[in-house]
């Protein structure tokens, strides 16, 4: 990669930070009532596979999120993962708040 094309990624990446903060409080919130699929994350959000799908995966590097070890039934067919908050992942809500303290 090009100095010029790593800056003009790095430059992107930053961008995207509040859109990327957004997704992942609202993935948390969801996942605070119930255990959900990427796919049916990706339906309540209205939001792309790749995006729902990544910012879940740094949810679960992060240990917020975990796998159920249950499976569910896609739109496409497939079974997936079901995904649920960990115990440091609930500690991020206040009772009086729907989205949790992220950043």
């Amino acid at each position: 990669m090009t100095s010029k094309s790593r800056q003009v990624s790095n430059e992107a990446y930053r961008n995207s930070a509040p859109t990327r903060v957004k997704l992942k409080s609202k993935i948390l919130a969801l996942l605070k009532e119930s255990a959900h699929t990427d796919d049916h994350m990706e339906q309540l959000l209205d939001a792309p596979h790749q995006s729902v799908s990544s910012t879940r995966r740094h949810l679960v590097k992060d240990g917020l999120v975990e796998a159920t070890g249950d499976l569910e039934v896609t739109r496409s067919g497939h079974r997936a993962q079901l995904w649920r908050l960990t115990e440091s992942g609930k500690k991020l809500f206040h009772p009086w708040r729907k989205y949790p303290d992220v950043g």
